[in-house]
């Protein structure tokens, strides 16, 4: 009886959005504040000079920052907004740091939205000369209009071509599923996308925590593509440099109070100051 009913479940279920599996694995954090994953900690803070100057470089920019709004506030659709439910403040404010600081000649994204706004924001500011390239199936109205090229796929259906133009020092975003399960757009981007950039193409992967785990909203969601990224990173650290692992300087107070004077801007001052990107350039 209970074969006959695991075959009627496998039959009815949806076979796009159930996993099951043979074991109970309960999803429970395993690196934590506390407790980091200790190779990939002390990898990361080895670091610690560069992203300081990183967040020096940010705080300069400050005045380009105090003008976002709330999203609830923000009327013009082109512009990127705190509180979004996206993308948190410290990503937005890398994000435009990198990008003045880094001046690349590509910028292309896999998944768009608040990033898109936030590089259309740097590029008029800054006065700098990248293209911005989209691949997104379903991107909403108004990144259609911001976007130089917009290919309406998913990464999985899109030629590499996009991604072996790409030269040292442009820039590829990746925000997608998070879940590492066959014929996902995490399984082709890191079997893939990933071995065919170029060295010193730099990436910058959305929703990474390392050295820590995700947070249990998203351990309930199944998310993957952290432990996947964190492999790459410890069994060959001679091919990928880290440049802003940004969830891990919001947890380093000495790091993250570089940027206090910002966040106590009046308009900034119930943004989340965490962040989720995680950016490393291929050597």
């Amino acid at each position: 009886m209970k074969q006959l009913l695991k075959r009627l479940y496998f039959a009815l279920k949806p076979q796009d959005r159930v996993i099951v599996m043979d074991y109970s694995i309960p999803p429970k954090a395993i690196y934590t504040r506390e407790r980091p994953h200790g190779a990939l900690f002390d990898m990361i803070s080895a670091n610690d000079g560069a992203y300081r100057a990183l967040m020096e470089k940010a705080l300069s920019l400050q005045q380009h920052f105090v003008t976002i709004r709330e999203q609830a506030q923000e009327t013009d659709a082109s512009q990127p907004a705190w509180n979004n439910n996206f993308v948190p403040g410290l990503d937005i404010i890398l994000l435009y740091t990198l990008l003045t600081e880094l001046k690349p000649k590509r910028y292309v994204e896999i998944g768009s939205g608040t990033t898109t706004k936030t590089a259309l924001k740097a590029r008029k500011e800054q006065g700098l000369d990248f293209t911005i390239t989209c691949v997104d199936p379903s991107p909403r109205r108004e990144i259609k209009a911001i976007a130089d090229t917009w290919h309406p796929s998913l990464v999985q259906h899109h030629s590499l071509d996009t991604f072996r133009a790409l030269e040292a020092g442009d820039i590829l975003f990746f925000d997608g599923t998070h879940t590492l399960v066959p014929n996902s757009d995490v399984m082709w981007f890191f079997m893939e996308l990933l071995p065919v950039l170029k060295p010193g193409v730099i990436v910058q992967v959305h929703d990474i925590y390392l050295p820590y785990d995700y947070p249990q909203f998203m351990l309930d969601r199944y998310y993957s593509e952290n432990y996947i990224l964190g492999a790459l990173l410890l069994n060959n650290p001679e091919k990928y440099e880290v440049i802003a692992p940004n969830y891990y300087i919001s947890e380093q107070p000495q790091l993250a109070s570089i940027l206090e004077p910002l966040w106590q801007a009046p308009n900034l001052r119930n943004v989340e100051r965490h962040g989720g990107s995680f950016w490393f350039r291929i050597k």
